[in-house]
């Protein structure tokens, strides 16, 4: 609130008043960090080489973003969701709109990928989709705890691998969630 204070040389209430409040500041900073970085994604997806490249390049560059001095604090929207969102509706509203759109996205670049080829079918486009816009959010509020750019590489790398699940063939068991599931699966053939 200083840089604005101080940047556009007036009173913090004359900056809130011509928002509403703060609380409407805080919305409109939210709204317009979401519409930026929206913007910045599908120039991506639209102009990358294939879906799958679209993805690995939007991530590895989410580290580079958060990993620099400008994105060492962490992505808003990541944050106001695990810090603020819970007690304010309006707040919460607008990431979860994020989330969904994020979602919504990475849905599109999944199927046109699995379409390709370039992209495992052993997932569903809405399972992977959901992974990676809930990884993007997650990636967000860890940078905030800055453990930095080698941690957070790793960290996306891993989460890449799922672009690589190999097809489940039609009649061979899909692999166990879990070791329980695994559990669960060998009692049932045992009775």
């Amino acid at each position: 609130m200083e840089m604005l204070v101080r940047a556009m040389r007036m009173r913090r209430g004359s900056i809130y008043a011509a928002f509403g409040s703060k609380q409407g500041l805080f919305l409109e900073a939210l709204d317009f960090y979401a519409t930026r970085m929206e913007r910045a994604q599908e120039e991506l997806f639209v102009n990358a080489s294939s879906p799958r490249r679209a993805i690995e390049v939007f991530f590895r560059g989410a580290v580079r973003h958060l990993t620099s001095d400008e994105g060492a604090i962490g992505c808003l929207l990541a944050v106001t969701g695990v810090e603020r969102a819970l007690g304010n509706r309006a707040a919460h509203r607008r990431v979860e709109r994020h989330r969904l759109w994020l979602e919504r996205s990475f849905a599109v670049a999944i199927r046109e990928g699995q379409a390709l080829g370039e992209i495992g079918r052993g997932r569903s486009a809405r399972e992977l989709a959901r992974h990676f816009a809930h990884g993007r959010i997650a990636l967000g509020a860890l940078a905030r705890m800055r453990p930095g750019g080698p941690v957070l590489r790793d960290v996306v790398e891993v989460m890449l691998t799922a672009l690589d699940v190999p097809a489940v063939s039609a009649g061979s068991p899909r692999a166990p969630a879990s070791p329980r599931d695994g559990r669960a699966q060998k009692e049932g053939r045992r009775r």
